[in-house]
Protein backbone atom coordinates (compact mmCIF):
# COMPACT_ATOMS: atom_id res chain seq x y z
CA UNK A 1 0.00 0.00 0.00
CA UNK A 2 1.04 3.39 -1.50
CA UNK A 3 2.06 6.25 1.68
CA UNK A 4 0.09 9.23 1.78
CA UNK A 5 1.75 12.37 3.03
CA UNK A 6 -0.19 15.02 4.01
CA UNK A 7 1.18 18.43 4.73
CA UNK A 8 0.41 19.68 8.34
CA UNK A 9 0.54 23.63 7.53
CA UNK A 10 -2.99 24.20 8.81
CA UNK A 11 -5.56 22.83 10.70
CA UNK A 12 -7.86 21.43 8.04
CA UNK A 13 -5.00 19.33 6.97
CA UNK A 14 -4.06 17.98 10.71
CA UNK A 15 -8.09 17.53 10.96
CA UNK A 16 -8.23 15.20 7.78
CA UNK A 17 -5.38 12.97 9.19
CA UNK A 18 -6.72 12.69 12.37
CA UNK A 19 -10.01 11.80 10.82
CA UNK A 20 -8.15 9.31 9.00
CA UNK A 21 -6.83 7.93 11.91
CA UNK A 22 -9.88 7.76 13.74
CA UNK A 23 -12.00 6.49 10.95
CA UNK A 24 -14.90 9.39 11.27
CA UNK A 25 -15.21 12.95 10.27
CA UNK A 26 -15.95 14.58 13.32
CA UNK A 27 -12.70 16.18 13.33
CA UNK A 28 -12.65 17.69 9.81
CA UNK A 29 -16.66 19.09 10.75
CA UNK A 30 -15.50 20.59 13.86
CA UNK A 31 -12.43 22.58 12.13
CA UNK A 32 -14.78 23.64 8.96
CA UNK A 33 -17.89 24.70 11.24
CA UNK A 34 -15.20 26.81 13.66
CA UNK A 35 -14.94 29.03 10.09
CA UNK A 36 -16.82 31.63 8.45
CA UNK A 37 -19.82 30.20 5.97
CA UNK A 38 -18.09 31.75 2.64
CA UNK A 39 -14.79 29.69 3.76
CA UNK A 40 -16.61 26.45 4.68
CA UNK A 41 -17.37 25.81 0.77
CA UNK A 42 -13.65 25.41 -0.29
CA UNK A 43 -12.42 23.65 3.28
CA UNK A 44 -15.27 20.99 2.11
CA UNK A 45 -13.64 20.93 -1.27
CA UNK A 46 -10.27 20.39 0.03
CA UNK A 47 -10.82 17.93 3.33
CA UNK A 48 -12.80 15.58 0.58
CA UNK A 49 -10.42 15.75 -2.27
CA UNK A 50 -7.52 14.44 0.34
CA UNK A 51 -9.65 11.85 1.67
CA UNK A 52 -10.39 10.79 -2.04
CA UNK A 53 -6.78 10.42 -2.84
CA UNK A 54 -5.99 8.63 0.12
CA UNK A 55 -8.50 6.04 -0.72
CA UNK A 56 -11.03 6.88 2.51
CA UNK A 57 -14.07 7.47 -0.07
CA UNK A 58 -16.68 6.34 2.46
CA UNK A 59 -15.31 9.38 4.51
CA UNK A 60 -15.12 12.04 1.46
CA UNK A 61 -18.64 10.95 0.32
CA UNK A 62 -20.14 11.63 3.74
CA UNK A 63 -18.75 15.32 3.43
CA UNK A 64 -19.74 15.63 0.42
CA UNK A 65 -23.35 14.88 1.83
CA UNK A 66 -22.81 17.09 4.29
CA UNK A 67 -21.59 19.92 1.97
CA UNK A 68 -25.11 19.50 -0.02
CA UNK A 69 -27.15 19.85 3.00
CA UNK A 70 -25.10 22.69 4.15
CA UNK A 71 -25.19 24.60 0.76
CA UNK A 72 -28.55 23.84 -0.43
CA UNK A 73 -28.99 26.88 -2.24
CA UNK A 74 -25.87 26.23 -4.50
CA UNK A 75 -26.46 22.36 -5.12
CA UNK A 76 -24.37 22.19 -8.15
CA UNK A 77 -21.44 22.60 -5.54
CA UNK A 78 -21.60 19.28 -3.80
CA UNK A 79 -22.33 17.69 -7.07
CA UNK A 80 -19.07 19.62 -8.85
CA UNK A 81 -17.55 18.33 -6.14
CA UNK A 82 -18.53 14.85 -6.31
CA UNK A 83 -17.65 14.97 -10.24
CA UNK A 84 -14.19 16.14 -10.00
CA UNK A 85 -12.81 13.69 -7.39
CA UNK A 86 -14.35 11.36 -9.30
CA UNK A 87 -12.82 12.14 -12.61
CA UNK A 88 -9.31 11.73 -11.03
CA UNK A 89 -9.91 8.17 -11.00
CA UNK A 90 -10.75 7.92 -14.89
Amino acid sequence: MAFFFIALSNALDRSVRAAMEVGRIQPITEVIDSKGQGARPGMYHRAIKLLWGAGHREMATDLIRLLAQHHAEDPALGLSTLIEVVETDL
